[in-house]
């Protein structure tokens, strides 16, 4: 699931992506699903002029490292999970990720 969403206090707003579920089964990883879905995702919010997605996990670091997230600790979560950004949205065209 993920959703367009807003952050904002008395001087700015962002728009900004957010990823709260992400979830492949434990047999069908390590097949690229995981990557493809995630570009869909990405390029979604990019046609949506979304600059930048965040997300939680306490599980798949490294999925996300890879990529292209960067765990962001200008951002904190209330369930203390670390929260990761992304915002190289040229390296959806490029098919890198």
């Amino acid at each position: 699931m993920y959703q367009e969403d807003t952050l904002s206090n008395w001087f700015f707003v962002e728009r900004i992506g957010f990823i709260r579920e992400f979830w492949i089964r434990e047999n069908r990883r390590k097949q690229g699903l995981g990557t493809s879905l995630l570009k869909i995702v990405l390029g979604d919010m990019k046609d949506k002029g979304i600059k930048k997605v965040l997300l939680t996990t306490d599980t798949a670091s490294g999925f996300y490292v890879k990529s292209g997230f960067i765990k962001d600790e200008s951002y904190s979560a209330k369930n203390e999970d670390f929260v990761f950004s992304f915002v190289k949205f040229e390296s959806l065209q490029n098919n890198s990720l």
